[in-house]
């Protein structure tokens, strides 16, 4: 896939800088995913399924930006199609995933959470949240990537995925209190978002059952955990 991108035709015919090369990064389940270096800068390539997913994108994109939500990769290039294959550029951003065991990370994740279901249009969630599509940038301040889940759904199936994942990343006697703090910033109703959280494993559990039993576990350990703790942190 890689060949019918001609990265260098990229670069002139968007402004992005003279090429210096490009390196694939760690792909996700749903795209491949390049670094393209400039003089001007680094970008990120990534691959869409289709013209639609850009469009969708862009749309969100817009819309959060318009509602004073910045905590994201700029998009440059809604969508490009060469040899038969759709890609977006966007901003590169640089910074690590967050532990939200480090003082005040589980606490930050929620309030961004919040912030991003406030901006995003009506009935439309980022779909796959959580710490693995968030950054922690070099400035302190959290970003969320990887827009590609975009769907209509419940916005507290975001914080049940991102509650979730700081279940799972968090060392289970730092556990209760973490995950307090998360809830308490969230400031969400616990019986709709345990709802939703059973609803996330449950599709995480489809999902992955043939694959990995690794995130299987994963799924089953977060929501055993929240159904026991949930209403008395």
């Amino acid at each position: 896939m890689r060949d019918s991108m001609n990265f260098k035709y990229l670069c002139q015919q968007y402004n992005l800088g003279r090429f210096l090369g490009a390196s694939e990064l760690n792909p996700g389940t749903a795209s491949r995913v390049w670094k393209l270096d400039t003089e001007s800068g680094a970008f990120l390539v990534r691959t869409l399924c289709d013209r639609k997913q850009g469009q969708q994108e862009w749309d969100i994109y817009r819309a959060l930006r318009s509602g004073g939500f910045a905590a994201m990769p700029a998009i440059l290039v809604p969508c490009v199609e060469q040899g038969g294959v759709c890609y977006q550029v966007q901003e590169h951003l640089t910074g690590t995933m967050p532990d939200p065991a480090e003082p005040g990370v589980a606490a930050a994740m929620a309030k961004t959470a919040r912030e991003l279901a406030a901006a995003m249009p009506a009935g439309m969630i980022h779909g796959d949240l959580g710490p693995w599509n968030m950054l922690l940038r070099d400035n302190g301040q959290l970003a969320v990537i990887d827009f590609g889940e975009l769907r209509q759904g419940d916005p507290c199936f975001d914080f049940a995925s991102l509650f979730g994942g700081v279940i799972n990343h968090t060392p289970a006697d730092l556990r209760r209190q973490v995950c307090g703090e998360f809830l308490r910033e969230l400031a969400c109703d616990r019986e709709r978002l345990l709802e939703q959280l059973r609803l996330w494993a449950e599709q995480g559990i489809g999902e992955w059952q043939d694959r990995s039993e690794k995130m299987v576990s994963r799924f089953i350990n977060a929501r055993n955990w929240a159904e026991e703790n949930l209403y008395d942190i």
